[in-house]
């Protein structure tokens, strides 16, 4: 059923697939900025007459970008590759799901799987990894991924024998939840949410390194 639902998922982003750049304004940005971080021109706007200006949107998605964008420079012969990033972004989110609503939610797993399915395909998010290049797909992984390890480290807590989880945890929901952050600035909702849940199951050294991690990566 997981192999049938990966192929159906691929089939729709592969049959979505298409060219176009640019239609939601920020997107044209983000490909910009990419390009700029990749050719070592710094985060700044190259299209502008005058050098050195600071861009107004952060640097997360366009750094991520521009990692592709370095292995493959034509544009736009490269606009697959780039949109693969939220391709791939989507169908780990499919995965994640799977793993919160199953886990931490203690749905039934044919519910958890519909909902996971569900999300993995969800029309917008289609939407924006085929016809543009904007950040949400990405955005929408690394938040729920940041949860899934925040909860991982609540219930390792609980756990004696899983303390290892409960600091792991913490670290990656760290990462993520920055990165989050670097790539919305909505993203800063989460690290409060997080302190607050931690201090609330009575894990104030956890909540302390958390907002340490997050605050000094972002």
């Amino acid at each position: 059923l997981g192999a049938a639902a990966l192929g159906v998922s691929l089939a729709i982003y592969i049959l979505r697939l298409d060219r176009v750049v640019g239609l939601v304004v920020d997107d044209a940005w983000y490909l910009l900025l990419a390009k700029s971080l990749a050719s070592g021109q710094g985060y700044t706007l190259t299209n502008s007459p005058t050098p050195g200006i600071t861009p107004l949107y952060p640097p997360g998605f366009p750094a991520l970008l521009s990692i592709f964008y370095r292995l493959l420079p034509d544009f736009p012969d490269n606009i697959w590759l780039l949109k693969s990033v939220s391709i791939a972004a989507m169908l780990g989110l499919g995965f994640v799901s799977l793993r919160y609503f199953e886990r931490y939610r203690a749905l039934p797993t044919y519910v958890a799987f519909g909902l996971a399915f569900a999300t993995a395909i969800y029309p917008p998010l289609v939407f924006f990894a085929t016809s543009s290049l904007m950040s949400e797909c990405v955005f929408t992984l690394t938040q729920l991924a940041a949860v899934l390890c925040i909860e991982r480290a609540v219930r390792g807590a609980a756990s004696s024998a899983s303390r290892s989880s409960t600091w792991g945890g913490v670290a990656m929901a760290g990462v993520l939840a920055s990165f989050a952050f670097l790539t919305r600035p909505a993203g800063v909702g989460l690290p409060l949410a997080a302190v607050i849940y931690l201090f609330k199951e009575r894990l104030p050294k956890q909540a302390i390194a958390f907002a340490a991690a997050v605050a000094i990566l972002a």
